[in-house]
């Protein structure tokens, strides 16, 4: 059995979350607390007493910005070599197999077409 390190601030919230009404009245303290800080954060920034300086900075806030409104932090692609697979599906379709089973699955559709 495999064991899962579950850090004691994460105890402490899940141990809240189970004993509160299904969470309710903590997670709105929590949306609360996130509200006043970001009020916060945006008081310091246009009083220059925070400053965004490095890019990495920038992203976070970014990325933030974009989890806030929904939208997804990360991207990733999927490439597919179409040739590749043209070329694999037509050396399937030449082998007898592909045959029997192409066969038999136009014998089963008719059959169903009948019967409708």
């Amino acid at each position: 059995m495999e064991q899962i390190y579950v850090s004691q601030t994460v105890q402490r919230i899940q141990k809240r979350l189970s004993h509160s009404d299904d969470g309710a009245a903590f997670k709105k303290s929590i949306k609360e607390a996130v509200t006043v800080g970001v009020d916060q954060f945006i008081r310091h920034l246009q009083l220059g007493g925070t400053q965004v300086n490095t890019v990495t900075d920038f992203e976070k806030m970014v990325k933030l910005g974009l989890l806030m409104y929904g939208e997804p932090t990360e991207r990733s692609e999927v490439t597919t070599d179409i040739k590749i697979h043209e070329t694999q599906l037509e050396s399937i379709m030449k082998t007898p197999e592909f045959e029997v089973i192409k066969n038999r699955l136009a014998e089963q559709m008719n059959r169903e077409n009948e019967e409708n």
